[in-house]
């Protein structure tokens, strides 16, 4: 489809134009290639004055009666993408060629991707006239979305327990090694909370690994709503997780944290967890290791913690009392 060309050109423009034309048609075909000339008039203002190809029919699906093929292609553009169409404007008065991405949502209801290179060039005239390409990249718009989430796919599994969902101890030692650096940085101190399920085993042979699964899972939840957003609760494997702290003044503030914590998990992992018709109830041990009175990396914290827990597990809670 054409626009009509403009009425100021010589015979041997129109007859150049009409030929690249004629060539661009036999040449792109049904490559989903199309190609049109532009003339900028201000930063602001263009009007497209020739177009070659069949985008509107391949692209946007039957025009509404009274739509011209510049109204109805604008028309099409994704609210989202419209700003950054219309930022190409400016670019091309002041004399830059611009390429852009965007979306056509088609009068039939199709997303289709697009590619629009356009090289402008002024007149001896002083007239802007700008040239361009637009090439249907849906394709390779869904193989790259498709790779992306096939890798956001592949990160959360290197990262995340495959049972719960919670960081496993791969993205807490990411997320460790930020906490010591904000608590270095600003002189604070922080706990890091090891969390062992008393009873689960007795659970998991009685009732069969599927409902002790589902028991993993609720007491994952549990431990996600306990603590605060910017902390980190993950398991390690088994019946143990691991929560970091929050950022406090110093020690003592810490241990106060810790302590609160601690009994959060306690008191919160003590309801009973229905499933199947089950009323289920595990409790939990807790130890508490303090950054950096107890170490300033995941080892010796981790081993500090451990057996502050085992002292809370077979020593009547003293752990968090005495850290």
């Amino acid at each position: 489809m054409e626009h009509p060309v403009d009425p100021s050109r010589t015979e041997a423009e129109v007859a150049e134009a009409f030929a690249i034309a004629d060539l661009v048609r036999r040449v792109a075909g049904d490559t989903g290639v199309h190609v049109y000339e532009l003339e900028v008039s201000s930063p602001t203002d263009y009007v497209c004055v020739l177009w070659v190809g069949e985008a509107l029919e391949t692209l946007l699906g039957p025009t509404p009666a009274g739509l011209d093929p510049e109204q109805a292609w604008e028309a099409c553009i994704h609210p989202d993408d419209l700003a950054a169409y219309h930022a190409t404007v400016p670019e091309l008065w002041a004399g830059r060629t611009t390429e852009v991405e965007y979306r056509l949502v088609g009068f039939n209801g199709t997303t289709r991707w697009v590619w629009q290179r356009c090289r402008p060039r002024r007149r001896v005239d002083g007239r802007v006239i700008a040239e361009g390409i637009v090439s249907d990249i849906t394709e390779r718009r869904r193989a790259e979305d498709a790779l992306h989430e096939a890798r956001e796919r592949l990160r959360h599994l290197a990262y995340h327990d495959g049972l719960t969902g919670l960081p496993n101890r791969l993205l807490l030692e990411e997320r460790l090694d930020a906490r010591i650096a904000e608590a270095a940085r600003d002189g604070m101190a922080f706990p890091l909370l090891f969390v062992d399920l008393d009873g689960f085993k007795p659970l998991n042979d009685s009732h069969g690994h599927a409902v002790g699964d589902r028991v993993l899972q609720a007491i994952a939840q549990r431990l996600r709503a306990i603590v605060r957003r910017d902390d980190a609760v993950a398991r390690l494997g088994g019946d143990e997780f691991l929560i970091i702290g929050p950022c406090v003044d110093g020690p003592q503030d810490a241990r106060t944290a810790a302590a609160a914590l601690a009994q959060r998990i306690r008191t919160t992992l003590a309801e009973p967890v229905a499933v199947d018709g089950l009323q289920l109830v595990v409790c939990a041990s807790v130890g508490a290791a303090l950054y950096p009175h107890d170490g300033d990396d995941l080892p010796a914290l981790l081993g500090v913690a451990d057996r502050a827990m085992y002292d809370d597990k077979f020593g009547g809670r003293r752990a968090l009392d005495a850290a």
